[in-house]
């Protein structure tokens, strides 16, 4: 069996449902309050107590949002509210992967905003940013506005772990062990083509002597 991680519920209803029924059994649990959790096949719900269920008790139920429906001997069912749920380790969000890059160089640049017109007063504000050069293991990423209020600041030579999410367009560089500045990322290149690499000696030796 799989492991499991419990996962509390929050106020906003899981959006993610199962219409269908599978078997599972009763466990009552009683402390400052009492629950029943209901065990299937590869997750297990917690719900507030809702109807005559016993411990060992075989049941089918099926869970939708926030609610649990247990299958009654005359084809109906019972609704319980769900408390708190299992959810199999293999559908939690993989920790994310980083790569290896260094701060080549910055550059400051100058934003002016103007807002208002028509029937209102033109108001207009300037601020500064600096835009960082990142290289990458294949790329060079060229990023601004790293954090709230532009709180990471690097500097040339500075080594770094990031990662990229082209979808949201940003760039987010790793501090403090499970921290990220999110960075705006403005483009990407390839880096500056390298001249060919010279022939070794030993083959410029071989070569002399034909």
């Amino acid at each position: 069996m799989r492991p499991l991680v419990l996962v509390l519920l929050s106020a906003v209803a899981f959006a993610e449902t199962n219409p269908g029924y599978q078997e599972g059994t009763v466990t009552k649990q009683t402390g400052v309050a009492t629950w029943y959790e209901l065990s299937g096949a590869d997750r297990s719900v917690w719900v507030k107590p809702c109807g005559d269920l016993k411990t060992g008790q075989a049941i089918e139920f099926r869970t939708v949002g926030d609610k649990a429906y247990i299958r009654r001997p005359d084809g109906g069912d019972s609704t319980c509210s769900i408390t708190m749920r299992s959810v199999p380790t293999d559908t939690i969000d993989a920790p994310p992967t980083y790569q290896k890059g260094t701060i080549l160089a910055y550059t400051t640049r100058r934003d002016t905003n103007t807002s208002g017109g028509g029937h209102d007063s033109v108001s207009t504000w300037t601020r500064y940013a600096k835009v960082y050069e990142l290289r990458g293991p294949d790329l060079i990423y060229q990023v601004d506005y790293c954090g709230a209020f532009q709180a990471g600041q690097f500097s040339p030579g500075q080594l770094v772990e990031f990662r990229v999410n082209d979808k949201e367009g940003r760039l987010y560089i790793r501090h403090d062990v499970k921290k990220e500045y999110s960075c705006q990322l403005e483009g990407k290149r390839l880096p500056d083509a390298t001249p060919p690499t010279s022939a070794s000696s030993d083959s410029v030796s071989a070569n002399a002597g034909k």
